[in-house]
């Protein structure tokens, strides 16, 4: 869970938007701040806050929190030098390719790979949980949306059938809002289509793809894909460095309002893929990724130890930002969140937020040069990906 949020969370770095109506989700089960505060380590101890009043404005200027520090300059971690396979080079053809994908009909019962497009409804006990009906919805075989039986029951059927029938889902099944209920499906198929991929020629390559040959786009593929693992073993180094000072530090005091303000940047972060899910609010996000208000505290929790961690570090090695790291930082967020301009950035965000990215990644820059770093050769996981995150 940790992993899952703080990624989302570092990734989408979303600006807090004040009286996000996510909070409210949490205000019915959400314990007091002296119950959770605390640090949940072998050096744990009770928290008590620094302010009483839950509506209390967080600034960056303020100081977070208390806290007595481990000894964050003799850390020791792994860095992950992740090794490319000629498979997963044949995977990045793959997805070049599909840049160029055409969809043609079938005449024939459906296979797994397909596309059949259907109308159809779920239903538990006479209540609708969904309803395809006013238009098609496109069921990709194999992809198992809802469930391997599900595809099977799909598999050789051909354009006008209509199909009745049931499937329990149990209680541990992944999409929360099917686990533990038996949906009664009524299908109707509409249609039947296949993706078809254009053929890898010499040809291809060098005209639609326009690299030289098939040798140079594999080894060009190889280089962006070593980058971008090169990258993210380098973000899990240094979120291993900075979790393992949260873990074991032991946290006196700490600001409602910091707790606030990390509760909120959570709600902000998930909020972001709404869109991409279909979701109105951030509650339904959280279903989607089976995301519970706890999990929700804990993480929040832990984002706040952590700023006050940075924070304190930085007050005792004395680290501040210079005007050039400050506009050095600037460039390389605006660069990474793809935006054309700094200004674009700090239109879009509070400059004290964002400041405080910067600052932290100095932070971290120190916990990484007084670190023990050893090299371990590692093979790339998929499984921590946001998609599958959201597929779970």
């Amino acid at each position: 869970m940790k992993k899952r949020i703080w990624a989302i969370f570092a990734l989408t770095l979303l600006p807090v938007a004040a009286g996000c109506g996510a909070n409210e989700k949490l205000s019915e089960d959400t314990e007091s701040m002296e119950s959770v505060y605390p640090t949940e380590s072998a050096v744990s101890t009770e928290m008590p806050l620094m302010a009483e009043t839950e509506e209390i404005e967080f600034s960056f200027d303020e100081p977070y929190g208390e806290v007595n520090l481990c000894d964050y300059k003799n850390l020791a971690a792994e860095r992950k030098q992740y090794q490319i396979s000629e498979s997963e080079i044949d995977e990045q053809v793959e997805l070049l390719l599909y840049d160029y994908v055409e969809y043609a009909d079938v005449n024939r019962p459906s296979q797994v790979g397909d596309y059949v497009s259907v109308t159809m409804t779920g239903s538990e006990n006479d209540n609708i949980l969904f309803d395809y009906t006013e238009e098609t919805f496109d069921v990709s075989i194999g992809a198992e949306e809802f469930g391997a039986e599900f595809d099977e029951r799909l598999t050789g059927v051909s354009v006008g059938d209509k199909l009745n029938f049931s499937i329990h889902y149990g209680a541990d099944y992944e999409d929360a809002e099917l686990a533990g209920l038996t949906v009664q499906y009524d299908i109707t198929v509409s249609n039947i289509y296949e993706e078809i991929l254009p053929e890898l020629t010499d040809e291809f390559i060098t005209g639609t793809l326009d690299y030289v040959s098939q040798e140079d786009m594999r080894t060009q593929l190889t280089e962006q894909l070593q980058s971008t693992y090169d990258a993210e073993s380098e973000y899990e180094l240094r979120e291993n460095l900075i979790q393992q000072v949260v873990d074991n530090s032991e946290f006196i005091s700490g600001s409602d309002a910091l707790y606030n303000y990390c509760e909120r940047s959570i709600d902000e972060s998930y909020l972001s893929y709404a869109d991409m899910f279909g979701c109105q609010t951030v509650q339904e996000v959280y279903t989607l990724f089976g995301i519970t208000a706890s999990e929700v505290r804990e993480e929040a929790l832990n984002l706040a130890r952590r700023m006050i961690a940075v924070q304190a570090i930085g007050e005792a090695e004395q680290l501040s930002l210079s005007e050039e790291e400050y506009n050095d930082g600037l460039a390389r967020y605006a660069q990474e969140m793809e935006l054309e301009s700094v200004d674009d950035l700090l239109d879009q965000y509070d400059e004290n937020a964002v400041r405080s990215w910067i600052f932290e990644d100095k932070v971290l820059d120190f916990l990484e040069d007084h670190a023990a770093i050893r090299n371990v050769t590692a093979i790339h996981s998929d499984e921590t990906d946001l998609e599958e995150e959201a597929e779970e």
